[in-house]
Formats: structure tokens, sequence, C-alpha cells
């Protein structure tokens, strides 16, 4: 069955049954499931790491306004958005047909304003003083927040799974699949660049 005649909700099953699984028996099984279900890895485990319960993560919650509360919230905001890839030391922005570099800082600026809404939230709820408020916004807090953002799940890729499939060819116009000479639109989840 093809990624376009499977059942959504068998999928939705599928992905729900992977997010259970501790993550040695995921690993054991990601690849024949990525396959059973048309996808790439990468994309398989973009959607599990989605529907996993936070706590199978480890994660627990960080200090409300630290460094990586506010990177955290940065990465919810942008998911699906920005991508880094640490092999080539920067990020990828979505421009509805590619992921393109980011060539003007626009991920740094965007970690300013998360930094400038974590200190208009603290302000609003009178939280510590104004020099703590300030601090915030500050510069290092900003570089803090970005260098945490890089690592999170939800942005870091691996630089092989861009541009993977040889047979797919990626035009202003759609993604043409060389093989069969049909045309299908752009999809973030095929990580072109």
């Amino acid at each position: 069955m093809t990624a376009e005649t499977r059942d959504p909700v068998a999928d939705a099953i599928e992905i729900a049954r992977l997010a259970a699984m501790d993550a040695l028996e995921y690993d054991r099984e990601r690849e024949a499931a990525a396959k059973l279900l048309g996808v790439r890895v990468s994309t398989l485990d973009e959607r599990v790491r989605a529907a996993r319960p936070r706590a199978l993560d480890g994660a627990t919650t960080p200090p409300e306004h630290s460094d990586d509360a506010v990177a955290l919230a940065f990465s919810e905001r942008h998911a699906g958005q920005l991508l880094f890839v640490p092999e080539w030391g920067h990020w990828l922005r979505w421009d509805g047909a590619r992921w393109a570099r980011d060539t003007t800082l626009a991920v740094f600026d965007l970690a300013r304003a998360a930094c400038r809404d974590a200190a208009a939230s603290a302000d609003r709820a009178g939280k510590g003083g104004e020099g703590w408020i300030t601090g915030l916004a500050s510069a290092q807090k900003v570089a803090a927040v970005e260098r945490l953002a890089r690592a999170d799940r939800r942005h870091a890729r691996e630089a092989a799974a861009f541009d993977a499939d040889p047979w797919a060819l990626n035009t202003p116009a759609g993604v043409v699949d060389l093989r069969a000479g049909g045309m299908c639109p752009h999809r973030r989840a095929d990580l072109f660049t």
C-alpha cells in the first residue's frame, strides 16, 4: 500500500503504538515501520516524537524563564518551520518549496523575539526586579536560547537526510517523480534544499 492509499486512522494507531515503546524497542522497529508507513525514517522519528508523551522522553519542566524554558517555547513556536544541521553549522527555514539556508540571522532574531516575550510575560506577572527582567532579553540570553534550540529534536537533522531521494527532483512548481514522471506538491518532510 502506498503512502497515498494508506488509511490515516491505521497510520495514527501505528504511530501511537511506536510512541509508547521505549527507546531501544523503537530503534529496533523504526526502519520496518517507516517502510510500512511509506515514509523516511527521519519523518517517522519526527511523527513519533510529536506523539510521545513528554514523560517518555525523560523531559522535565525547566524553571520558568530559564534559558531552557525560553528555548523550549521557541522550539514549540517554530517546530516545522526551522531546522538546524550540525554538520553544516547553520539553520534552514521552510520557504514553501524547500529548506533554505538562513543567511540573514533571521533565526537569531526569532530567538530575540522569544526572549522579549518572556521578559514581557515576567513583567506582566510582576516577577523579579527590573534588572532581572532586562536580563531575560539580554544578548547572552538570546544566544543561549538559540544554542539550546539547535539541539531540540524538533529542529536538529542530519545532513544525510536532505535531498536523499535521487529520483525526486524539486522544482518551483512541485516535486517531479523521475521514475513515473508525475508531479506532487512540496512537502516539508521531503527535506529538499
